[in-house]
């Protein structure tokens, strides 16, 4: 491999990462119908550059590049739907990138499963959509549609309203034990696509005696170890609940009643000072009365005198 090629390899990997990586501007999409012919100019080619080159998917079956350096589409279709890059052959250098969009008839439902029980039926389903097309005002509002029929009837049971490309449906009133075929497909403002059919059976319908032998197997596989651990984890949790509120409560009261002995203790030393007659709310000992009593002491003063 010579240089040169290395080189362009090398502008290709960037341009491509840079392509993929970057959002283009609103004048470099362009929404295409589904085949017509189109023409893409590569804007920044001028006639002093020898020639330029596109860079994308491999679909090319119906495009060519025109002496002037644009892209022309003969009978465009969704394949042609991509990034697009125009690149200066000699030295790679990028000098235009636009993003294809083809609309059209969109495509069917993909990855099409049913789970079904008894009576009733879980359909899912994909349609691949181009996100900036589908949630632009223009854009074609793609919906899904589902009808069903049990296989020995040849009337088509419908649902009620237009779905989801992208979601699931449940079907109710199904018959037990009962084949059933469905169809699904996609319709926009261009047309609908190919129907999809589908055959799903539902599961056959169990009478009590049946009912009653499972609930026993059940039953007998039942070990009740499971039960008693957690009944004895969920005890024990609200024993240490309940021990821990009632541990809080008794500290609450006991800092309370500190608080409140010491308010009283303060408020009683200024009387004291003030009035050494004053009366304690509480009961004291004699000796204590006697050094605080006026009589005692006016005695106790004539006494020493």
């Amino acid at each position: 491999m010579t240089n040169r090629s290395l080189l362009v390899l090398l502008y290709f990997v960037q341009g491509l990462f840079g392509v993929l990586n970057q959002e283009l501007p609103e004048e470099n999409v362009f929404y295409v119908d589904e085949h017509t012919n189109a023409t893409f100019d590569c804007t920044g080619h001028n006639d002093m550059m020898k020639g330029v080159e596109w860079r994308y998917s491999e679909y090319k079956k119906n495009s060519i590049v025109l002496e002037n350096g644009s892209l022309f589409f003969t009978n465009i279709v969704k394949e042609n739907s991509g990034l697009y890059d125009c690149i200066f052959e000699e030295n790679g250098t990028s000098l235009h990138k636009i993003k294809i969009v083809v609309v059209g008839v969109p495509q069917p439902p993909q990855n099409v499963s049913v789970h079904a029980t008894q009576v009733i039926a879980i359909v899912k389903w994909h349609v691949h959509l181009d996100e900036d097309w589908e949630n632009s005002p223009q854009g074609p509002k793609t919906t899904v549609h589902l009808h069903y029929r049990p296989v020995s009837s040849q009337h088509w049971l419908h649902v009620p309203h237009h779905l989801m490309p992208q979601g699931q449906t449940t079907i109710y009133r199904l018959i037990p034990n009962t084949t059933y075929a469905i169809e699904l497909w996609s319709s926009n403002r261009y047309g609908k696509s190919d129907i999809v059919p589908f055959y799903f059976a539902t599961m056959p319908d169990v009478d009590e005696n049946e009912q009653e032998s499972m609930l026993l197997l059940d039953v007998e596989e039942f070990s009740p170890v499971v039960w008693i651990i957690a009944v004895l984890v969920i005890v024990i949790v609200i024993h240490v609940l309940v021990g821990f509120l009632l541990f809080a409560y008794w500290r609450q009261r006991r800092i309370g009643k500190s608080d409140g002995d010491d308010c009283e203790v303060i408020e009683l030393v200024p009387h004291i000072i003030e009035n050494p007659a004053y009366q304690f709310s509480r009961h004291f000992d004699p000796m204590q009365e006697s050094f605080l009593s006026p009589s005692v002491s006016s005695h106790s003063a004539v006494a020493l005198v």
